[in-house]
């Protein structure tokens, strides 16, 4: 059962539940689309009988998403009823890096190429981010939340810093990514650490010499065993002002 693998490496679930805890939770069944969304996944008992709901099979047959939406759950020691009032951190920028092709190899390396780009990017000028590996065929670079409200941005902007920030990553790298992740507030994106249902493989955070020696066998859920040190590590820490609020909204998005 997919919840007794979960059950055997409960530093994965502490992981998931690190990255639930001021997101909302949904389950997208593979074979019609139905959707169990869950907003209040704070405590490890709950966030464990929702597993054992969900993951009680052989094999996935749920896609496992989180919102790109930060929210604030509590305030004090009130609990905040977010299905009527949603106080907002903001939002990651998430950038989706896939390729199309029937030879899923000759696909994965034209993902990991593009990726490469934007990643470089990124280190080269100062940009904190993170880079996890799909599960499928690509990868998705978050632009953390806090660094963006750290360069003037707030989360009421999310219309205006998701489309112009990755504009001007695309014209300084001349990768274009899905912008679909791009245009809706209440946007999913995969869970770090489940697996996905239709590769069997994981979502994997990855550190940045992981993803410069990416090979597909490192997301093989049977391979992945201690992750406390590398969990250290997959935050690429940045502190420049590249992507200050004034700077790409001001000056347009230009190349640098």
């Amino acid at each position: 059962m997919i919840y007794d693998y979960y059950m055997k490496r409960r530093p994965l679930l502490w992981e998931m539940l690190k990255f639930l805890r001021r997101r909302e939770l949904a389950f997208v069944r593979v074979y019609d689309g139905k959707t169990s969304r869950h907003l209040n996944v704070i405590k490890m008992s709950y966030f464990l009988n929702i597993l054992k709901r969900f993951y009680n099979t052989n094999k996935p047959i749920y896609h496992t998403f989180a919102s790109i939406e930060w929210v604030k759950k509590f305030r004090g020691k009130e609990r905040i009823w977010l299905k009527k009032e949603w106080i907002r951190y903001g939002w990651d920028l998430v950038l989706d890096i896939d390729s199309e092709g029937e030879d899923v190899e000759e696909r994965l390396k034209l993902s990991h190429k593009k990726a490469r780009k934007i990643v470089n990017f990124l280190v080269k000028n100062g940009i904190a981010f993170y880079v996890h590996f799909s599960g499928s065929k690509g990868f998705h670079i978050y632009i953390p939340w806090w660094y963006l409200r750290k360069n003037g941005w707030e989360a009421d902007d999310y219309g205006k810093y998701n489309r112009e920030i990755a504009k001007f990553i695309w014209e300084n790298t001349g990768v274009k990514t899905d912008i679909s992740t791009l245009s809706r507030q209440r946007d999913l994106i995969r869970v770090p650490y489940s697996i996905h249902p239709k590769t069997g493989l994981m979502c994997y955070p990855l550190t940045l010499e992981q993803f410069r020696k990416f090979d597909i066998s490192m997301a093989d859920p049977e391979e992945i065993d201690d992750i406390a040190e590398k969990n250290k590590k997959v935050l690429v820490e940045g502190n420049s002002n590249i992507l200050a609020k004034d700077k790409v909204i001001g000056n347009g998005a230009t190349n640098i």
